[in-house]
C-alpha cells in the first residue's frame, strides 16, 4: 500500500475544506427535509392516527403538536 503525506498545513487546510462541504450538504438536506419531507409526514393519516392513539402521562401528544414549528 502506498502512503501518501501532506505537510500539516496542507492536511488541515483539506480537512477544513472536507468539514465545510459536509456542512453545506448537511444544510441543503436539512432544508430541503423540512420543506417538503416533514410536512408531508405530519400530514400522513397513519401518522395522525399514531399521534392521537399515544398518551403522555394522561395527556395527548397530539395537544402540544400545534406548537412545533419547523425552521431552516
Amino acid at each position: 500500500m502506498t502512503r501518501f503525506e501532506l505537510p500539516d498545513n496542507q492536511l488541515l487546510a483539506t480537512a477544513n475544506d472536507i468539514v465545510q462541504l459536509y456542512d453545506q450538504a448537511q444544510t441543503s438536506v436539512f432544508k430541503l427535509m423540512s420543506a417538503d419531507s416533514v410536512p408531508k409526514f405530519l400530514r400522513e393519516p397513519k401518522y395522525a392516527e399514531a399521534i392521537r392513539s399515544m398518551t403522555t402521562e394522561g395527556r395527548s401528544i397530539a395537544d402540544g403538536m400545534a406548537t412545533i414549528e419547523i425552521t431552516a
